[in-house]
């Protein structure tokens, strides 16, 4: 992403439907919400704009204990979580969390590593998903290159460790750039 890029606002419903994102976050009820942001070293001039799409969607939520959960985690080489879902409660810690958040840079870009630690890391009870209580589960990923890794086999979690977890809107891929082979794996599976 490059300075000032502008970073779309959809989703993509299964099969590959784009939507308003809006209409997407408005159709569920208390979602639990993970941004997956894209920190490698390809995204440094765009990363300011990542933390301004999560942090005017968040403001655009009714987060709470019983309400929308949010939890953001930063990828490269590797994934680190910056908060869990059950670490916020109200929609100023969030925003203050997001605002100090900074860069990691690094090399090379895993997209399929992340999107398996997010899955065995951030979409659990201990982490405050509350997917065993039938809640939407959503992730956002907000990705600025290609990944080094196998996207693929993340990917096809969906019809399998993934189903019943994700709502229908399970990948947003919300970047003016994205790398096309990500985008036809996830949409077709």
């Amino acid at each position: 992403l490059e300075p000032g890029a502008r970073i779309v606002e959809s989703c993509r419903i299964y099969p590959t439907i784009p939507v308003p994102l809006y209409l997407c976050l408005n159709s569920l009820t208390c979602p639990d919400i993970v941004f997956l942001l894209d920190g490698s070293d390809g995204t440094r001039n765009g990363f300011p704009a990542m933390l301004d799409f999560v942090e005017r969607v968040v403001k655009k939520l009714n987060v709470g204990e019983n309400n929308d959960r949010v939890s953001v985690v930063q990828y490269g080489r590797d994934a680190e979580v910056h908060f869990y879902l059950n670490t916020y409660t109200t929609r100023e810690d969030i925003v203050d969390s997001v605002r100090g958040l900074r860069h990691r840079g690094g090399r090379p870009l895993n997209t399929g590593a992340a999107l398996q630690y997010v899955r065995d890391n951030v979409f659990t009870n201990s982490s405050g998903s509350r997917r065993l209580q039938g809640v939407p589960q959503m992730l956002i990923l907000l990705n600025g290159g290609r990944s080094f890794d196998n996207v693929a086999t993340p990917a096809s979690w969906r019809k399998s460790q993934w189903e019943g977890m994700l709502c229908s809107c399970w990948m947003a891929l919300m970047v003016l750039e994205v790398d096309s082979q990500l985008c036809e794996t996830l949409s077709k599976e």
